[in-house]
């Protein structure tokens, strides 16, 4: 199982060659791993890297998946829980 370490630096290497099936592919690995690992690299990436963000987001929009906008709802509905259980 991939860690969100590695999943950043995936993302930073695919979006710096500009590697748009390769970050659909991350993309899609994303929504097969914990929500703790997904949150965390999402959350991370942009934090600190706005354009690497940008690239992948679009190309998560070229994704199947997101067609249906299910990976903005689960990581809105990631963020929105951590932020409910960091309050309490």
């Amino acid at each position: 199982m991939r860690t969100a370490k590695e999943f950043v630096e995936a993302i930073t290497t695919a979006s710096d060659n500009n590697d748009m099936m390769g970050l659909i592919s991350i993309h899609d690995d994303l929504l097969k791993v914990e929500i703790s690992v997904l949150t965390k690299t999402v959350k991370y990436i942009k934090a600190t890297d706005t354009i690497a963000y940008s690239v992948f987001t679009s190309a998560a929009s070229m994704s199947k998946v997101e067609k249906n906008g299910v990976f903005n709802r689960i990581i809105r509905q990631a963020i929105s829980r951590e932020s409910l259980t960091e309050e309490a």
